[in-house]
């Protein structure tokens, strides 16, 4: 924290970076992400005759989901990181202050946004748990080796 009581410029990590990426994404761009990684692992699963590859692939979506759902709530410029912070140390803001009118105006809209955001998050988290738990059923396919079928 500098003199003034605004908390410190935010690191560029790649942790930091990455999160910031996947805040910026759109959920069309994550869910054709998702969709072609498990196409290309149930194709791969066919292939090799093991099913280890689709369910493995719902593992990799959930974890993107919840990446996702980490970067939501991440500031990503000094004015939010400021924001965060007073707001996380009860320092309030004077009523001329442009950061409280900007945060007071923008606030609701943050939140539907935030929202929305947790809820796809979530779902896509969902998916791939599903997909990582029973990838297994599609060995008893009829056009998957019939090792595990009988």
């Amino acid at each position: 924290m500098n003199s003034n009581g605004i908390a410190p410029k935010q690191s560029n990590t790649i942790s930091v970076r990455v999160l910031q990426i996947l805040s910026s994404a759109k959920q069309e761009t994550v869910w054709y992400f998702s969709i072609s990684i498990f196409v290309i692992s149930f194709l791969l699963s066919i292939y090799f005759d093991n099913s280890n590859f689709f369910s493995a692939s719902g593992g990799l979506v959930t974890i993107v989901g919840l990446l996702i759902l980490a970067s939501i709530s991440i500031p990503v410029n000094e004015k939010e990181i400021e924001i965060e912070y007073r707001k996380a140390v009860g320092q309030p803001f004077a009523v001329n202050d442009d950061y409280w009118r900007t945060h007071h105006a923008e606030s609701h809209n943050r939140f539907i946004k935030e929202k929305n955001g947790h809820i796809f998050a979530i779902n896509v988290s969902i998916v791939g748990t599903v997909v990582w738990a029973y990838g297994w059923v599609i060995d008893y396919l009829p056009f998957m080796g019939s090792s595990t079928c009988t």
